[in-house]
């Protein structure tokens, strides 16, 4: 370490990464950070800052992956002399109880005290034996593969230490693992594992620091093995909130009662050769533009509260209606029924992409955008371009995508001039849209530019940041998420989860966004490997919004896939979720 770094001070139980040690064996491997990221299952950042000794510390569950694609001893990566632990380090004493090491997450400049010693009659475990490890497993209901997925310890040493060979009982590292497996394990699995074994009162979990506030489980939650940092500040976060019920209630709950598919065929009929939309159809008496605007916006909330069912019953009329209101009003108030059957028909190509309707998706988008240059408004023009822009990725047309979100934009900036807020709204979120079209076409650095560009355009929006305005969710919590799609999109995982533990939900108000951020999670979890986080996510989702789940066929693509790689632990969960959302084998 060099003289003008500072050093950080040890915190109990922490164990001190000779930063410099690690780079030199990866080096001697001939292995880049990328390389040795991937084989470890951890971020490529968090090695980053290990290496360059930013990181001083992670969990040891990480640090013995690290080892293991090293092929080296847990303690080659420790600061000091071989076999001796990190200053700082808890160490065992065969005449006293050892306190559990604290979890890894609570090590930091912000960590709250130690906790206080045991009360009298509290049991630890002194050394865990093939006994105490097979009773920790049992009780947390896992079998041997994903127990050991689980704590990141090699399947083949539980099996050893579990067939009773005291020669294979776990190291002392493993220890750690375990005492953090059992400290961080659910309550009701350490009554059972206290059960098993005949032991005293087990120590409960930390206390959460925030109860008010729903979570998903630990969804979000650094894993072993994952080697992701500040835990106990994820947990401070909310990811997910349901109204006036818990996460944990909304996953063990009963799942919302199924719903026929949408019918689209009263759409098709508006959108292909209704009366209401036929040239030289008798129009009908005009219509009042207030109460347009009023049903256009009760539209808008039902595409994006995932209603999806009540609102294809809904569109047909809306869209007849709004065809007549703009052949029979005029001047301004024509204008008006332009910009709403642009967005009304927006809306609908949104609502048929989702159901995989291509074609009708592609002439609702197509009408969207004849409305809007009708309403000679740019910013109607702009919103609209982002449902072309969709429709055309959905179609495979990727550089065409790109390419219109991009110079849409430009020119939504070059007509407006000096941005209103809900200029910039549009205008953000259609260069979102082409940033995922740029992911989707494998141009990584594009999709970074956009990304940046769309964050720029967010911290513009001030005050008016994730309002909503003109129905695009547009704000900097908006600009993360997506951030979450492209990185999961370019096979990124571990970059996806690390991205999404910085959300903040509580600042979309959007159901429909929430519930995409849940899913794209669960495809970066899938990505890897990690089945039974990506079963949780769906769960989450679906019980954040059914219809987003059960409704879609690309949704029910990603449940199949979960169902075909899934470990047998997970498996039968997995196929009774898969039936309650109608997924099809």
């Amino acid at each position: 370490m060099s003289a003008g770094r500072q050093q950080q001070p040890a915190q109990p139980g922490e164990l001190l990464i000779d930063g410099g040690k690690l780079a030199e064996l990866r080096r001697k491997r001939s292995m880049t950070q990328h390389v040795l990221a991937d084989r470890a299952g951890i971020s490529f950042s968090l090695l980053e800052k290990l290496e360059r000794n930013a990181r001083r510390s992670t969990s040891l569950a990480s640090l013995n992956a690290l080892a293991r694609a090293l092929n080296i001893p847990l303690h080659a990566l420790l600061e000091g002399p071989p076999g001796t632990p990190a200053s700082g380090a808890t160490m065992r004493s065969g005449t006293q109880p050892a306190r559990p090491l604290p979890h890894p997450a609570s090590a930091g400049p912000d960590s709250p005290a130690p906790a206080p010693a045991p009360a009298p009659g509290t049991t630890i475990i002194q050394k865990w034996t093939g006994r105490e490890a097979r009773a920790l497993r049992e009780a947390m209901r896992m079998g041997l593969r994903d127990f050991a997925a689980h704590t990141g310890i090699a399947e083949r040493s539980i099996s050893k230490w579990e067939a009773g060979s005291t020669a294979h009982n776990p190291r002392p590292g493993t220890q750690a693992i375990l005492d953090t497996t059992l400290k961080n394990a659910p309550q009701e699995a350490r009554t059972r594992f206290e059960a098993a074994l005949g032991t005293g009162a087990i120590p409960a979990a930390a206390a959460d620091p925030d109860p008010g506030k729903p979570h998903i489980l630990g969804l979000l939650s650094p894993g072993p093995g994952e080697g992701q940092e500040g835990q106990d500040a994820v947990r401070r976060r909310t990811f997910v909130e349901l109204t006036g019920a818990s996460m944990i209630s909304a996953l063990l709950a009963e799942p919302a009662s199924g719903r026929a598919p949408a019918d689209t065929e009263p759409l098709a009929s508006v959108l292909t050769g209704s009366a209401a939309s036929t040239v030289g159809a008798d129009p009908g008496p005009p219509a009042d533009i207030a109460i347009l605007t009023a049903e256009m916006a009760n539209v808008r909330r039902q595409y994006q509260a995932c209603r999806y069912t009540e609102l294809a019953s809904q569109l047909p009329g809306l869209l007849a209606q709004l065809h007549s209101a703009c052949l029979t009003l005029t001047g301004d108030a024509q204008d008006k029924a332009f910009a709403l059957s642009a967005d009304a028909h927006h809306v609908a190509a949104g609502l048929l992409l989702k159901l995989d309707d291509q074609g009708l998706a592609y002439l609702a988008a197509d009408r969207s955008m004849r409305a809007a240059q009708a309403s000679e408004d740019p910013v109607t023009i702009g919103a609209s371009a982002r449902i072309i822009t969709h429709t055309l990725m959905d179609g495979g047309h990727l550089s065409a995508a790109v390419s219109t979100a991009s110079g849409y934009a430009a020119r939504l900036d070059h007509d407006i001039g000096s941005h209103t807020p809900e200029s910039l709204s549009v205008y953000g979120a259609l260069v979102l849209r082409g940033a995922i079209a740029a992911a989707q076409d494998g141009k990584r650095g594009t999709a970074r530019e956009l990304l940046n560009e769309a964050d720029q355009a967010a911290q513009r929006l001030g005050a008016d940041a994730d309002g909503n305005l003109r129905g695009t969710a547009f704000g900097p919590a908006n600009v993360v998420v997506h951030r979450v799609n492209v990185a999961v999109t370019l096979g990124d995982a571990g970059t996806a989860i690390d991205t999404a533990r910085g959300v903040d939900l509580t600042k979309i108000a959007v159901t429909e966004r929430k519930a995409t951020l849940l899913i794209d999670v669960a495809r970066a979890y899938l990505q890897w490997g990690r089945h039974e986080k990506a079963y949780l996510a769906l769960r989450a989702a679906e019980a954040t919004a059914h219809e987003e789940v059960s409704g879609r066929p690309s949704v029910h693509r990603l449940v199949r896939d979960l169902l075909t790689t899934a470990p047998p632990g997970i498996r039968g969960e997995a196929r009774q979720f898969a039936e309650q959302i109608g997924v099809s084998r």
